[in-house]
């Protein structure tokens, strides 16, 4: 935020990777307003990219929605440090339903939330 008051940043481009990361705008909101909002926990974070991919398939179909957005959650920042995370990333790109990338997206919650619960123990 320092920044954007030192050069006087008018605008700010958020672009596709918004996909992968939907809270990207909660979190400028709050630097904006300054409300110190709190951070969106794994299960929100979860949450907003399941609405994305349910609103990226209502848009278009099942097929080219799963199509458009997978490419995205695969290089989610929420994935990041998850270690042998490759097959996983291999099984979402792979996924050609809703039902089969939500599968694999429950699956990787769990792994998110027990790395954040261990994380929180040290």
């Amino acid at each position: 935020m320092m920044s954007f008051l030192t050069v006087q940043v008018y605008m700010v481009l958020v672009g596709r990777a918004s996909i992968g990361a939907p809270w990207i705008f909660h979190e400028i909101r709050s630097l904006i307003d300054g409300s110190g909002a709190e951070p969106l926990s794994v299960g929100e974070k979860f949450a907003l990219i399941r609405r994305q991919i349910r609103e990226s398939v209502s848009r278009i179909d099942e097929y080219r929605g799963i199509l458009h957005i997978r490419r995205h959650l695969a290089a989610s920042p929420l994935f990041k440090g998850i270690s042998h995370f490759r097959d996983t990333r291999i099984e979402m790109l792979r996924a050609s339903t809703v039902d089969d990338l939500f599968g694999v997206l429950d699956r990787v919650e769990e792994i998110v939330k027990e790395n954040q619960s261990k994380e929180n123990e040290i």
